[in-house]
């Protein structure tokens, strides 16, 4: 979460978690009223290590994964309530944005995944996204089209926010709080699954191996207090000098055994570095760690 859009560093990070209290941390953000729109804080898809690339905070080769798919549409035929019955079986939340009226639509669209991704697979599913999109009678502007047939209805799909790379105002009241709405659409719904989208979508992806991840990783369970007993006992590592660097490579190893993803163990040990007696040689052991349970987890 980002306090303006040109802010290098976030103000914090919204752990993952399930996906009731997500749509009920964006509700209760819906229910803030702002005077002005500059005044809202941001929230980014993807999570930055402002440390990976030289010079840069937050470009796309700062990104250690993503999480969740989000949306923007302005000015365009589609309305609010329309989006969701083109996807009927995913679960979504469909709420307002700053400047939207009933004339004409502003809103955003927040689909959970069950996955963090690279940001090659976040590009690929948003393309997945503007073809049903354009399947369905709606253009999306600045979108190479498929289709040999031009939809005549605009969706109003901002394709300069698919960059992984995007910010996006967090859930407000709009400026007329009469226009404010938010939907959260699950039910018999199920969450989106990157992968599926990808191996349905035709694309091959040659993924660099910082985003290599192996396919039993996806959707496993985690056991939360697991977690918390490995963060505890690295935390008290710096008692032990010159032991820094295996009890790091042990915490790696705990977290993997609670069903963490390599990107979710990856964010843990950047987030946990700092709890080491010596903060830059743990940060500079993660590469390394990661290539090590990469390579376990093909063999």
């Amino acid at each position: 979460m980002y306090p303006a859009k040109k802010a290098p560093l976030p103000l914090g990070y919204l752990r993952h978690v399930p996906e009731e209290e997500f749509f009920r941390f964006l509700r209760a953000l819906h229910h803030r009223t702002l005077l002005e729109k500059d005044k809202n804080i941001l929230i980014s898809p993807a999570v930055f290590d402002p440390e990976r690339v030289e010079g840069t905070t937050r470009a796309k080769g700062n990104i250690v994964f993503l999480r969740h798919v989000w949306l923007d549409f302005e000015s365009g035929d589609l309305k609010p309530t329309e989006f969701p019955e083109l996807f009927p079986y995913l679960r979504m939340v469909v709420t307002n944005t700053y400047r939207h009226t009933a004339e004409n639509p502003r809103f955003r669209v927040i689909i959970p995944t069950t996955q963090s991704m690279g940001p090659e697979a976040y590009e690929i599913v948003q393309v997945a996204i503007a073809s049903k999109l354009e399947d369905a009678g709606y253009s999306v502007e600045g979108w190479k089209r498929t289709s040999r047939y031009a939809p005549s209805r605009k969706s109003g799909l901002d394709w300069g926010k698919r960059a992984p790379t995007s910010l996006f105002n967090a859930p407000c009241q709009a400026e007329d709080p009469s226009e404010s709405f938010f939907e959260v659409h699950a039910g018999a719904r199920v969450t989106l699954d990157p992968t599926l989208w990808i191996e349905n979508s035709g694309y091959l992806i040659q993924t660099e191996a910082e985003f290599a991840e192996p396919r039993w990783e996806r959707s496993r369970g985690v056991n939360k207090e697991a977690v918390q007993a490995a963060v505890e006992k690295w935390r008290v590592s710096s008692a032990f000098p010159g032991e820094g660097g295996m009890r790091f490579f042990n915490f790696a190893l705990d977290l993997r055994s609670t069903g963490m993803s390599l990107h979710e163990i990856e964010a843990m040990l950047s987030s946990e570095a700092p709890y080491g007696r010596s903060p830059a040689e743990r940060k500079a052991q993660i590469t390394s760690i990661m290539n090590s349970l990469r390579r376990s987890s093909r063999k």
